[in-house]
């Protein structure tokens, strides 16, 4: 069982590698073990040693797709639909530390969800899915301000008016997208950037599976 004192070894581990600032990351469990989890990393967030590095937790589910392709590593089983009321519980569990929250844009009441946690300061993403362009709209309507997975998008070939809030994030370790992609994205994805820069940037993203953030998130255009 996870420990506060084995939270904070790992957390250090993480910084000594080189990480500034990080969010702990709760994937979809049972009840039980958030209610266990989530006061341990609220309660070790504060230590002195992870003051301004841990930023606040990231909730990754439960309110997630649990069909096979989307669901991932998590299990279907503690797969739950979008719900105000248990987020609340969650947030109660981990005393308002919940500063991220990834859920599956086309489960009914996602995008109801969606405005409530950005209501409380809480960055909605969207993630292990597999939403049309329409639920991504209505949930980038309701304020989800990040798309993980530009693997996905792309696989799936959204089409349709450009969608101005969210930020593509894209992890270019192992499967999520081959290196030429990411050469690809990386010089057509930042307008103004040198072609040196972004070769640096693309490279750095090949060798150290790093994620990057490309803003706006658009649908449409040249594929």
């Amino acid at each position: 069982d996870l420990t506060e004192a084995e939270f904070i070894r790992v957390c250090k581990e993480l910084l000594k590698r080189g990480t500034s600032a990080f969010l702990p990351t709760v994937i979809t469990s049972s009840e039980e073990s958030y209610k266990h989890s989530l006061p341990i990393l609220a309660k070790a967030m504060r230590a002195p040693e992870l003051n301004g590095r841990a930023l606040g937790i990231h909730a990754e589910g439960p309110f997630l797709s649990d069909k096979p392709g989307a669901v991932g590593a998590h299990n279907p089983d503690w797969v739950r639909a979008p719900s105000i009321e248990f987020f609340k519980k969650m947030q109660e569990w981990a005393d308002g530390q919940i500063k991220m929250l990834t859920i599956a844009a086309e489960n009914e009441g996602a995008a109801e969800l969606t405005r409530y946690a950005v209501s409380q300061g809480v960055a909605v993403s969207l993630g292990h899915h597999l939403a049309s362009y329409e639920d991504l709209r209505k949930c980038a309507d309701a304020g989800a301000g990040l798309a993980p997975g530009l693997r996905a998008l792309l696989l799936r070939g959204w089409l349709g008016p450009p969608i101005n809030s969210p930020i593509a994030l894209t992890i270019s370790a192992g499967s999520a997208l081959c290196n030429a992609t990411v050469r690809k994205i990386g010089f057509s994805a930042v307008p103004g950037w040198s072609n040196s820069a972004m070769s640096f940037l693309a490279s750095s993203m090949i060798s150290g599976g790093a994620a990057i953030a490309i803003r706006p998130l658009r649908t449409s255009g040249s594929r």
